[in-house]
């Protein structure tokens, strides 16, 4: 009673409050049931949350995602046991390891043969791939670039040696070796007139040098022809030179050549010349002296004058 009791009413009622939240006896109490339900059912229990003074419960943990393994076929495994194997051989091989991945390759070669129902139902799987890049384009690229692939082209090779880095740069070396060659036959070593001692030698020591004795059996003379640009006669010669060369067994030995003479007759133009031309009439003349000698006679040899006549000792016989 407020009116009556003042301040200390208010404190009982402050006490039955208390004692109503406390053990839910009293006015206060039933009150206090009353707005929460005999059931527990209020802002409270409608939001399942406990009262503020107290700390939130943990959440849950989360249940843990099972790890779901892809199971793995036996020819997959094999493939990718292969691919492991032809990478290590590749190695061996770089490293000069020869002997070593022959015997890996040797072992592998030497197992069963496969069917060849398997084997095309293999190559079956292998064009549906294929044919499933895209345009023509594509799949040309593709192809290609899975053929030059190291693995794939070691395993084309079967037993043959795997190709070294050195082997495009010896190709593209042989090939300006021979552009240089042609080039010292048809352009060095060309010639409108005969050549000297000196430029023939040369000439064939080259050819000797390019030219194996057998190149005729084997048919690969007009080959020859054509990546030197040289005549067959050329060809034919140089082939005979250098078996010479081979059967000698002594080095080159230098070619000695004979002076040239020229095979046209010149003995009407020499006797007009000592005729009709040797006049006084001629103009621009000019006398010269010409001593000549009769047999094994070594006395001082005679002379007769001559109009424009040559050193031909006929001039004065």
């Amino acid at each position: 009673h407020p009116a009556a009791d003042g301040g200390e009413g208010e404190g009982r009622e402050l006490g039955g409050s208390r004692l109503g939240l406390g053990v839910g006896g009293g006015l206060d109490g039933e009150l206090d049931k009353g707005l929460c339900g005999e059931e527990g059912v209020g802002p409270s229990a409608a939001t399942n949350l406990p009262p503020p003074h107290q700390p939130l419960p943990p959440a849950a943990p989360a249940a843990k995602r099972k790890r779901v393994v892809a199971v793995v076929s036996a020819r997959v495994r094999a493939g990718h046991d292969l691919r492991e194997l032809l990478t290590k051989v590749k190695l061996l091989e770089r490293a000069g390891s020869s002997t070593q991945a022959a015997e890996i390759v040797d072992e592998q070669i030497s197992r069963p043969e496969p069917s060849d129902h398997l084997a095309r139902k293999r190559a079956d799987e292998l064009q549906r791939n294929l044919f499933s890049i895209g345009d023509w384009n594509l799949t040309v690229a593709a192809l290609e670039k899975f053929l030059a692939l190291p693995a794939v082209a070691r395993l084309r090779q079967r037993d043959a040696p795997a190709p070294k880095r050195t082997d495009q740069v010896d190709a593209d070396t042989a090939t300006e070796l021979l552009v240089a060659a042609k080039t010292f036959f048809t352009a060095i070593m060309r010639s409108s007139g005969r050549r000297t001692a000196e430029d023939m030698n040369a000439f064939w020591a080259g050819a000797a040098a390019l030219l194996p004795p057998d190149l005729f059996e084997n048919r690969h003379g007009r080959a020859a022809m054509r990546i030197l640009g040289v005549h067959y006669r050329v060809i034919q010669r140089g082939t005979v030179v250098r078996a010479a060369l081979e059967d000698r067994a002594k080095g080159w030995i230098r070619l000695v050549y004979r002076g040239h003479k020229d095979r046209l007759d010149l003995r009407a133009l020499t006797e007009w010349w000592h005729t009709e031309g040797s006049t006084e009439d001629n103009a621009n003349k000019q006398a010269y002296r010409i001593y000549h000698s009769e047999g094994d006679n070594q006395e001082e040899p005679s002379s007769c004058p001559r109009w424009s006549c040559s050193t031909s000792t006929r001039c004065c016989a």
